[in-house]
């Protein structure tokens, strides 16, 4: 029947186009090594190929071919849900972003550090999003003012702020390859401090000077030791470590 069709379209890889100056693979297996939650769980698999294939890809088909009982996260396959973050040979990466085109080796897929493992590939979002919550992350208003809506023009200065600050999809990728946000359970993290140089540059926030004295608290800016890590796994592009850089600075000035 027609779900039963769209269903085996979707386990199987995805063929993805590449340049014909690349060298084409002469393997049609990829090993791949899962880390499970259960040590009973089978963990190697063989995934039949031909072409570069993306990390989600691979899932869906070891889910539907492998162990039906694999467990992983992912919702809109474009890379701006960010749930299916994972580490792929120690590096984390959005799954549906993540092209594998060396099928002549070998690829370890595992949970993301730093967070607590619900069930193989599926970690509990909950210690980074209670930091991200602690910047509050909205612009403050103040209700009794009826001011004009904010014109903030596409050059000037406040908008180049925001706009490199801007974009984050929660995905956790930052802290997980954050070595303070692993150690420290108390530091707000590269994403909190991200997000909180967006608002707090913004011309409509009302709430920015305590959004300022929070983040600039022990716990806040100064708990970042530059690593710089990231800014390099950032699937968006964003640096959180300028940010926090940012912040820094505006502590000195007492003011964005």
């Amino acid at each position: 029947n027609r779900f039963y069709e769209s269903t085996q379209r979707l386990i199987q890889p995805r063929r993805v186009l590449w340049s014909m100056t690349e060298k084409t693979c002469l393997s049609t297996e990829l090993k791949v090594h899962i880390r499970r939650s259960e040590s009973a769980a089978p963990n190697l698999f063989f995934v039949p190929f031909e072409q570069p294939i993306l990390v989600l890809d691979l899932l869906h088909w070891i889910q539907g071919n492998g162990d039906a009982n694999l467990a992983y996260s992912y919702s809109c396959r474009s890379a701006r849900c960010g749930t299916c973050s994972v580490l792929v040979n120690r590096r984390p990466v959005l799954a549906c972003q993540e092209l594998i085109k060396d099928c002549n080796g070998e690829v370890t897929i595992e949970p993301l550090k730093g967070l607590p493992i619900i069930r193989d590939l599926v970690v509990d979002m909950q210690p980074f999003l209670s930091h991200w919550r602690k910047v509050k992350p909205f612009l403050g208003s103040d209700t009794t003012e009826q001011d004009d809506p904010a014109l903030i023009p596409r050059q000037s200065p406040e908008r180049r702020v925001i706009d490199a600050t801007r974009g984050c999809i929660k995905c956790g990728i930052c802290h997980s390859s954050c070595g303070m946000s692993g150690n420290d359970r108390s530091f707000l993290g590269p994403a909190a401090l991200n997000h909180a140089v967006a608002l707090i540059a913004d011309s409509r926030d009302r709430a920015a000077k305590a959004r300022l004295s929070r983040v600039l608290s022990d716990d806040g800016v100064d708990g970042c030791h530059y690593h710089g890590s990231c800014g390099r796994v950032c699937p968006r592009s964003l640096d959180p470590a300028a940010a926090i850089t940012r912040l820094r600075r505006w502590r000195l000035s007492s003011s964005p």
